[in-house]
């Protein structure tokens, strides 16, 4: 869901079912777990006030949602809670480490990659004309395009080794 929305983990430890616009492809993004006085709680607004955003999400993503969401363990509240509690991120960092195993990737990068990943994505879009460019700072959740463009341009320095990275990613969480 990161590499296909460019949420931060603590969004997506946030996310509420009622946020996924299933007629209009679009997920609202406008609640967040931060640590305030040493614990992490959900509060209702994401890490900056760029952060509260809508987000297109294709077919691809919402049948996923709509089949975990149709699960006996899926939450009722939380897309990826539990017993109405969000993930921890050292769960949620554990199990995308396992994941990186199980595919044999010797990628040092974290789930905060996977929103690079994202970024990268819609920047091509720009280039294709598919997207303006002030959409792809709000998609990231910014103010500021030169801040963006700073963040994300390192995604396109070894282009080589981060698509072979991105494609071995996107054919798992396809297939």
């Amino acid at each position: 869901t990161i590499s296909l929305t460019g949420m931060r983990w603590g969004e997506i430890a946030a996310l509420k079912w009622s946020r996924i616009g299933w007629n209009s492809q679009m997920l609202t993004i406008d609640h967040a777990v931060k640590r305030k006085d040493g614990l992490p709680k959900i509060y209702p607004e994401p890490k900056t006030a760029a952060g509260n955003r809508a987000v297109p999400i294709g077919s691809e993503l919402l049948a996923a949602l709509r089949l975990w969401k149709d699960n006996k363990d899926s939450d009722d509240d939380l897309v990826f809670g539990k017993n109405g509690t969000f993930i921890p991120h050292a769960t949620a960092h554990d199990n995308f480490n396992r994941t990186k195993e199980q595919l044999n990737l010797d990628w040092v990068g974290g789930m905060h990659s996977l929103r690079h990943y994202y970024a990268s994505m819609i920047i091509e879009w720009h280039m294709k004309k598919m997207i303006n460019i002030k959409q792809v700072t709000t998609f990231m959740g910014h103010t500021d395009l030169n801040f963006t463009l700073k963040v994300y341009a390192k995604c396109f320095q070894d282009d080589d080794a981060w698509m072979q990275t991105v494609d071995k990613i996107d054919q798992y969480l396809s297939g």
